[in-house]
């Protein structure tokens, strides 16, 4: 929720591109869910002998983070720019 409110905020100040990199960090942090039941998944089919609450661990650690990461090199090397006409008064 703290990366969506921050990407409100900028939105209302104007900071279009820092919006933009702020959405992608809470997409990706929000997506942390599907992937968390995708590897719960994944676990228990391939994990054979390892005890599911060791695997848990794992599993909420790896749910996130590389998604954040991905975000992060998204925002990094992503060259979008975005050009914004201003209302006129």
């Amino acid at each position: 929720m703290a990366f969506t409110l921050a990407a409100f905020l900028l939105v209302k100040k104007g900071r279009i591109d820092d919006h933009i990199k702020m959405m992608n960090r809470s997409y990706a942090l929000a997506f942390g869910a599907v992937t968390l039941r995708f590897y719960i998944w994944l676990f228990t089919v391939l994990g054979n002998g390892v005890n599911f609450h060791n695997n848990y661990l794992i599993i909420a650690f790896f749910s996130w983070v590389p998604n954040l990461i991905l975000a992060e090199v998204i925002n990094k090397y992503g060259n979008r720019q975005v050009e914004v006409e201003r209302e006129r008064v």
